[in-house]
């Protein structure tokens, strides 16, 4: 136990996280930290563990949950000589500041509206930290307590799963379809998914998926915006689906896919999460009306293919000729003949458009970016980059974040 006690109290006083640590044998949760508090919510602290997805069986990575009163979780198997011992839990923290508005109808929700105080100021101390950064986190305490590396990708795939496997809570239907026009899912069907298939860009201008007549009543209930962000977050699926079917490249469509269920977790209110799905349904069927309206070659969309396969591998021009069975000299003026620009612009713009998901939806240094995308330095990068978008990768993240503020 003194390692254990020892990262704690590092991960406590460092990074203002509670911890605790669940034993197996005994079933006995430890916690540390001196100002360790638990959610008024829970009965007991036993219930902690009930409130999140647990698992009491050894799993060789950190897992990141979420429970039904917007807290979230770092879940570390403890092994000794591989031997699994306990569960090293880090949270709750939250992802954002929640509203006083939120906290009440939390309080009214489970009925705790007599301790209101102690509620509001249970959340006001919390800790906030992104689900991005809880990733990074994870990734050095697991390194801490097993001393194995693991990547930050497999955790971030996990947690995204258990978001699109998450249960809608049961609200009431008649309020549930006042707010939102998704309500049925036949009409989504043959609606929604439909225009997106198609890349049908006119016809989602004129549709109305969702209602605002009734804007001027918020929503009375937090487990209703919990509700709506899973609702959302299979919408987000289900469209990134119809993407492929109407020829998107699978690669690019579940990259996409993800970085939106991120952004849907980090809404904070219905327009939020209003303004999320009208980005992602644009944006999805764009790129298929795009995909669709160019006329390629069998051989230029294989060479498409791989580029979006492989971005953050090293490739060269010979390794896209060989997979696609043709020889390099001849894959470029194909190429450069079906889509008017050179292959090597089109690799740099690729990569360049990945970059800036990564600029604006992480806090991963310019230079790591530019390593990841296989630059041969960070000069370099910061040339194509601005080539492209006419401002550096530094100016391009401080410009998207000073508005987005």
């Amino acid at each position: 136990m003194n390692k254990i006690e020892t990262i704690s109290q590092l991960i406590t006083t460092n990074f203002n996280i509670p911890t605790s640590y669940l034993e197996t044998d005994e079933f006995q949760l430890l916690t540390f930290g001196d100002d360790f508090s638990y959610n008024p919510f829970y009965s007991e602290n036993l219930s902690l563990i009930l409130s999140i997805d647990f698992f009491d069986s050894p799993i060789r990575f950190p897992r990141i949950r979420q429970n039904e009163f917007m807290e979230n979780f770092i879940l570390f198997s403890i092994f000794e000589e591989d031997e699994f011992k306990g569960t090293l839990i880090v949270g709750p923290t939250i992802s954002m500041p929640l509203t006083d508005e939120q906290i009440f109808a939390l309080a009214k929700d489970y009925q705790v509206f007599h301790v209101i105080g102690t509620v509001m100021d249970y959340y006001q101390k919390m800790p906030i930290y992104s689900i991005n950064l809880l990733i990074n986190l994870s990734v050095l305490l697991y390194y801490l307590l097993n001393g194995e590396v693991v990547s930050s990708q497999i955790i971030q795939k996990d947690y995204l799963q258990s978001k699109k496997q998450a249960p809608s809570v049961k609200l009431d239907t008649l309020d549930y379809s006042s707010k939102f026009n998704l309500q049925h899912d036949r009409l989504f069907e043959t609606k929604i998914l439909k225009i997106v298939r198609n890349g049908e860009v006119e016809n989602l201008a004129n549709h109305a998926y969702f209602k605002e007549e009734q804007s001027q009543a918020l929503y009375s209930k937090v487990s209703f915006l919990r509700s709506l962000k899973n609702h959302l977050i299979t919408l987000a699926a289900l469209t990134s689906r119809a993407a492929i079917e109407g020829g998107l490249h699978s690669e690019l469509a579940l990259r996409l896919c993800d970085e939106y269920i991120l952004k849907i977790e980090e809404g904070l209110s219905r327009e939020d999460l209003y303004a999320t799905v009208a980005e992602m349904l644009e944006v999805f069927t764009k790129m298929v009306r795009e995909n669709q309206e160019a006329d390629y070659s069998t051989i230029v969309k294989q060479a498409i293919k791989f580029v979006y396969a492989n971005l953050y591998q090293s490739f060269s021009h010979t390794d896209i000729a060989d997979y696609v069975g043709v020889s390099a000299p001849y894959l470029s003026k194909i190429f450069k003949q079906d889509t008017q620009i050179s292959l090597s612009t089109f690799i740099q713009k690729t990569k360049v458009e990945e970059a800036k998901h990564l600029l604006l939806q992480t806090k991963i240094s310019v230079s790591d970016i530019s390593a990841a995308l296989n630059f041969t330095d960070q000069s370099y990068f910061t040339k194509i980059f601005k080539k492209i978008t006419q401002v550096t990768p530094q100016h391009y993240r401080e410009k998207l974040l000073d508005h987005l503020d």
